[in-house]
This record gives structure tokens, sequence and C-alpha cells, in this order.
């Protein structure tokens, strides 16, 4: 054998011949013997093909013939790359077809690069692009070994055999498990996209489509935009389109903004703006850009501040937006707020702030104060000093009172006794001596 591989004019011709002779000499039916012989016989670089090529012929089926020529050649191989693309040449010359070469090859190569042999077999095998796109990227993820792994191959693989963007996601969404749906399907469309703006795009759609649900839809458009888009607002904007609704759409955008952000309050900006762009409506657009802002870590102020701004923003008209900017800021404060008292003041000073006339803000003061704060009295002072920052003394001081009253203690109503439990000496001024007023009626002493 060995004579016969070394007149060989070069090492392909070599791994043949070490092959033919392998197969005359070694017992029937022992495609092992054969291989092992072949491989040993032929030079170092052609032995793993010299080794699939000798077990395959001395197999005595075809099924059993792409198992041993794979695992031979895998067997042969001096590391595991080599490995893999010799078991997955091997299986895709005999297997009888894609899913079966794919199976045969991950089977034949070592664990660790098995999804990638997988994928090589199937391509192999395919009759055409788009068939071994499928069969490539289902083969890689079926091997690998946990659900992140699978997201990765699976859009690795249909990214290098699909012909675009969509058709990768496609194929790797369908391919992965599909919990990593999403993700595999932005990774792959990431991975086609001619440029990043593009990229995020396609990728967030991807994602989208692949979701289960809006909530996933929402975070799956944020994680894909904010890993492929080059900034914020382009995060967002990509985010937000990408969204199957508004309400999504807004959170969606909020997310990637905040995710994408340099610092906490420009994250908290650019949730806010993203928030109020995307939002359907004034109040979703403040809910949005509050939570935004307060998962982006920042402080009362910058929460309440991002809050007020998104929502004004999505106003149809100023007044509109002043009323429900301070909703906003009131409700954005309390909750990031570390206590009752530095919500109060917050919350008045932003709702203040976004009012569009002096009045405006003296009323918009005093309620958001009344709103949070734990006590009448620093409801007042919270209302005068944040009316009074944008006012003058008389608005601060209505202010101040509108918001004390509204805290103040509730009236506490007297219990009413039936008439039967009253003394016989109680009289009722429109009733005959002795009956008992109903009109008045207290309890017994």
């Amino acid at each position: 054998m060995k004579a016969a591989a070394k007149t060989a004019p070069d090492a392909k011709s070599a791994a043949k011949d070490a092959a033919k002779t392998a197969v005359k000499v070694a017992p029937d039916n022992d495609p092992k013997a054969a291989a092992k012989a072949a491989a040993k016989a032929a030079p170092e670089e052609v032995a793993p093909k010299a080794a699939a090529k000798a077990a395959a012929k001395a197999a005595p089926e075809e099924k059993t013939a792409a198992k041993t020529a794979a695992k031979a050649a895998a067997k042969t191989a001096p590391d595991e790359t080599t490995a893999a693309k010799t078991a997955a040449k091997a299986a895709a010359k005999v297997a009888p077809e894609p899913k079966a070469a794919a199976k045969v090859a991950a089977k034949a190569a070592p664990p660790e690069v098995a999804p990638k042999a997988a994928a090589k077999a199937a391509t192999k095998a395919a009759p055409d692009p788009k068939a071994a796109a499928k069969v490539a990227a289902k083969a890689a993820a079926k091997t690998a070994p946990d659900t992140t792994t699978a997201a990765k191959v699976a859009a690795k693989t249909a990214a290098k055999v699909a012909p675009e963007p969509k058709a990768a996601a496609k194929t790797a969404a369908k391919a992965a498990p599909p919990e990593v749906a999403p993700k595999a399907a932005a990774k792959a469309a990431a991975k086609v996209a001619p440029e990043p703006n593009a990229a995020a795009k396609t990728a967030a759609k991807a994602a989208v489509k692949a979701a289960p649900d809006p909530t996933s839809a929402a975070k799956a458009a944020a994680k894909a935009a904010v890993k492929v888009a080059p900034d914020p607002k382009v995060a967002a904007k990509t985010a937000a389109k990408a969204a199957p609704d508004e309400a999504t759409a807004a959170k969606a955008a909020a997310k990637a903004a905040t995710k994408t952000a340099p610092d906490p309050q420009a994250a908290a900006k650019t949730a806010a703006k993203a928030a109020a762009k995307a939002a359907p409506d004034p109040k979703a657009a403040a809910k949005t850009a509050a939570k935004a802002a307060r998962q982006g870590g920042t402080d009362p102020k910058v929460a309440a501040k991002a809050a007020a701004k998104a929502a004004s923003k999505a106003a149809p008209s100023a007044e509109a937006g002043a009323k429900t900017a301070a909703k906003a800021a009131a409700k954005a404060a309390a909750k990031t707020a570390p206590d009752a008292t530095t919500a109060a003041k917050t919350a008045a000073k932003a709702a203040a702030k976004t009012a569009p006339d002096l009045r405006t803000a003296a009323k918009v003061a005093a309620k958001a104060a009344s709103k949070v704060a734990p006590d009448a009295k620093t409801a007042a002072k919270a209302a005068s000093k944040a009316a009074a920052a944008q006012t003058d003394a008389k608005s601060a001081s209505d202010a101040a009172a509108k918001a004390a009253a509204k805290v103040a203690a509730p009236v506490i109503v007297p219990r009413v006794v039936s008439v039967s439990a009253l003394p016989s000496n109680v009289e009722d001024e429109n009733k005959a001596p002795g009956v008992a007023r109903r009109s008045e009626a207290t309890p017994p002493a």
C-alpha cells in the first residue's frame, strides 16, 4: 500500500491509491480496518481523505459507509478544525441526503466542532442554497450543547449559506430553539447585512418576528438594535420601527436608548425622546420614559424631568402637555425618590417647570406635591417653593394653601345611634315631649 501511495504523482492520487489498495487487502466487510490501513499508507496531509475513501468503499451499505467514512476521517485529522472539515466532506460524499450527512458528520466530529461539521456536511449535500441553509442551520443548532451555542451556530450557519439578510434571519430563527430564536435571527441578519444601519434594521425586525409575544418583541428589538446600531438615537429609532405596535415601540425605543447612552442623564433624555416619539399618547410616553429613566439608574430629578419632557412632547397642546407632564413628573419622582419629602419637592418642581403659565404652574405644583407628600406641612412647603421659582409670591402662597388643604386630615363623622338606644329624656324639637329626636341623635352618656 505504501508503495502504491509513494509512486503516485500527487497527494490526491496517493490518497486514492492508498484507499484502493487498503480495501483490497483489508478483510471483507471491515471498513474500520480498511480506513486504518489507508490512513497509515497515505501521506499525512491526505490521510483523512484516504481513510474516508477506504471506509466508504469497504462498507457493505450506504448508511454504514457514511458513518465509518466520517469517523475515520475525523480520527486521522491532525486538529479539530480539520476533523470537522474532513468528517463533513466524507459524510456529504457518502450519505444519501443532507439530513443524514449532517447527522453523520456531527456524530463523527469531536463534540466542540460537531455543529460546524453538521452544517458543512448538510450544505455540501443539499441540492440548492435555500435548502442548504435550512438543513445546515437546523443541524448546527441540534448538535449544539446549549441554547446560547445553538443560537450562535444557527446564526453563523444561516449567515454563511443564506443569500441575503431576511432569508438568513428566517432560517436562523426556524433552526434555533424557540427561546433563543429572536437572538439567532438578529445575529444572522446582522452578519449578512451590508452595513451597520441596515444590519440594525434587519436584525431588530428579524428579532421581533421571531419573538413569541409583544413584551419579548420589545426586548428583542431593543437588544438587537443596541448590538448593531452605532448610537442611541439610531438604536432607539430602529427598535421602535421594528416593534409590532405603538405601545411596544415606545418600550423598545426607550430600552434601546437607555442601553446605548453613555451616562444615566443622556440615557434619560434619549429614552424620553424615543418614548415620546413612539408612544401612542402622552400618558404612555410619560410612563415609558419614567420607567426607562429609572432603569438607567438615574436620580429622581432626572427621572421626573425625563417623564415630564416625554409627556409634554407627546401632548397635543401646551396645556394638555403641562397637566400630563405634571402627573408624570410626580409619579416618576415618587417612584425614584428615596423618601416622600424628596418626592414631593421633585414632583412639584418638575410640574411647575412644565406649566405654560403662572396660574397653571401654581396649580400643578400644588397637585403634584399633595399627591406624594407625607403630610400637609411638607406638601405646602414643596408646592410653595416650586411655585415661587416659577411664579409670584401670591401664586406661591395659593399653591401652598392648596397643597396643604389637599393633604389635610380628614373630618371624622360621629357614629349615629338608633332611636331605641336613646334615653327617654332626650326630646325632639318638632315632636311631642318624651319622644326621642331623630334629627340629632347622640350617643348615650
